[in-house]
């Protein structure tokens, strides 16, 4: 007997039930765009994983791993293909059910002391989402036993998707025919455009305030009040980025904050566009993929046209707004110097809000490595606290080296900078940051070996300290840069061996320590106080510890140092004039 066919109702009825099975907003970047399907054992990265294709949500990321010629310019054929996902039985690895998945996996491992430690350190990374050990062949096989389709992945802080079946992934014109279900065509293609790709018209958003709610109901009060303050902030927020951008950033927080920038900034701190780059002509690809050739038949453009489409997508009109927000990933893996950039996704978009004359945005900050360990907490609060204590809030940073575009060899590295004040949750604001209510201006006046300062960087104290001082900032990198003055005095008499050349200069925003009006002493104490001999009735202060809690005070208040009559420090970079009478 042959076999009914549906009737139209029903077929339609088949398809949308099959297409709710996708997830869309998700990106794949390629050095080749004559992709029909994707074959999990031949990966487009210089060290691909056999049997998993990834996807990203955030395009910038996908970017990344599209070819580039020496001209810092994309390889002919280079393409992001906007797809979207079955995550069908999907591995997270943060969840209690992910947990559980890796602690059978550790029950695996051989029963003896030196396994059980390495597997303790083993399933902490994998519950952190790190790469490396997810991507471990073992483990994925573990995944597939247990059944998952696909599971998240972290890579330089950004979450991907891994994907263990080609048939999971359906392009942006997916017919999405039930029949076709078991085929790895992911062109098998016509559904409704993906996320941040829309071809024309303007996408519905439901506002601020919509979302401010939202974000309450689901995630609390206090992701809603940074929300709302960063719309104090960003006069225009809710048209830089769309609505599941903004509460990607603001209905999480354990593990990264959020800054408000000048976008003219944001290249201060990241890798900046070179000159070859802005100047390009056919750097970038710009329109709709067509279902038989992809990307294939889209007409390369230059720098000026592709910051005009970055433009229109915040124009408040007819824009989209972004489908991401920019970050900075920053790295403390030496601990004897500064924090570093380490990465970053949204030089393109901050350079077209720049052009456009915004002065404000929000960058999200992700730190990376040790680093995200050791600040990682359970609520936004925790992360900034254990962020403040490693680094300091605002922290001093190393912007991201960079290779000379005039000389491959040479490595670009710049002065150290300040990164704005990651915010805690608060409420409306009419002012970025509070004046600081016993901040004094100090001249002083600084000796050097070298002739030709301009200015101060603490980032160049460190390496030759010896002694007490070593052994007190050891294990305080949050406070060990410093630059160390002298207050300008006539009778003003160098230590021996500070070098002969005099520059002078004037702080601003210092602490008046041998005043101490806010009493910062007196709380340092109570945090220095050894436990043991406590317990004997004697009120014993450690002094080094003493020492690095008044600091940390006093830099966390907001303060740029501190100096009394004669000496003081200072936290952060400062320009200097030489002295020559």
């Amino acid at each position: 007997m042959p076999k009914k066919l549906p009737s139209p109702a029903e077929m339609k009825a088949a398809v949308e039930a099959f297409k709710k099975q996708f997830t869309g907003g998700f990106y794949h970047g390629s050095p080749s765009n004559k992709i029909k399907e994707f074959n999990p054992n031949k990966g487009d990265r210089a060290f691909p994983t056999e049997g998993v294709t990834f996807v990203t949500r955030d395009p910038d990321f996908a970017d990344s791993f599209l070819g580039m010629n020496r001209k810092g310019e994309y390889e002919k054929g280079s393409t992001v293909y906007p797809v979207s996902v079955n995550l069908g039985k999907h591995f997270v690895p943060g969840s209690d059910e992910g947990a559980q998945v890796i602690d059978q996996f550790i029950g695996k491992m051989p029963d003896n002391p030196d396994a059980i430690m390495a597997a303790a350190k083993r399933a902490e990374l994998l519950k952190s989402g790190a790469w490396d050990v997810m991507e471990d062949p073992n483990f994925l096989q573990h995944l597939k036993d247990t059944g998952h389709d696909t599971f998240t992945v972290m890579e330089g802080g950004v979450p991907n998707v891994g994907i263990f079946k080609p048939e999971h992934i359906r392009g942006k014109f997916a017919k999405y025919n039930p029949e076709d279900a078991d085929s790895p065509d992911f062109m098998k293609a016509e559904g409704g455009a993906v996320e941040g790709y829309a071809p024309g018209g303007k996408v519905v958003r439901s506002g601020l305030a919509e979302l401010i709610d939202l974000i309450k109901n689901k995630r609390g009060p206090i992701s809603a009040q940074r929300l709302e303050r960063a719309a104090d902030l960003v006069p225009n927020l809710e048209h830089h980025y769309q609505p599941e951008a903004l509460k990607e950033v603001f209905g999480s927080g354990n593990s990264s904050g959020i800054v408000v920038m000048d976008p003219s900034k944001f290249q201060e701190y990241a890798a900046p566009l070179s000159k070859s780059q802005k100047s390009s002509t056919k750097g970038y690809k710009i329109g709709e993929p067509s279902a038989n050739s992809g990307y294939a038949n889209v007409p390369w453009v230059g720098f000026d046209e592709k910051m005009k489409h970055l433009q229109g997508l915040v124009d408040p009109q007819t824009g989209t707004g972004f489908s991401s927000v920019p970050f900075l990933q920053i790295a403390n893996e030496d601990k004897r110097l500064l924090p570093q950039i380490h990465g970053h996704e949204g030089r393109h978009r901050t350079e077209a809000l720049s052009r456009l004359g915004d002065k404000s945005t929000i960058v999200q900050l992700r730190p990376v490595g040790e680093l995200k360990g050791e600040t990682m907490g359970d609520s936004n609060e925790e992360f900034l606290n254990k962020f403040n204590r490693k680094v300091g809030n605002p922290a001093l940073v190393r912007p991201e080296l960079y290779t000379n575009p005039d000389n491959a060899i040479e490595t670009i590295q710049r002065p150290s900078i300040d990164l704005p004040e990651m915010f805690a949750p608060g409420g409306k604001v009419t002012a970025a940051k509070k004046l600081l209510e016993h901040a004094r201006s100090v001249p002083f006046v600084h000796f050097s070996n070298k002739s030709n300062l301009t200015q101060l960087d603490p980032n160049m104290y460190g390496t030759g300290i010896k002694g007490q001082e070593a052994a007190r900032l050891k294990d305080a990198p949050d406070i060990k840069p410093r630059s160390y003055i002298y207050t300008d005095r006539p009778d003003v008499r160098p230590e021996q061996g500070l070098g002969s050349h005099k520059y002078s200069g004037v702080a601003e925003d210092m602490y008046p320590l041998h005043e101490d009006p806010a009493g910062y002493s007196a709380i340092a104490k109570t945090k220095a106080i050894d436990p043991y001999m406590m317990q004997f009735g004697r009120e014993v202060i450690d002094q080094p510890t003493h020492l690095n809690e008044l600091e940390r005070l006093i830099k966390a208040a907001g303060y740029k140092g501190y100096a009394n009559d004669d000496v003081g420090l200072l936290f952060h970079p400062i320009d200097v004039q030489k002295v020559t009478d």
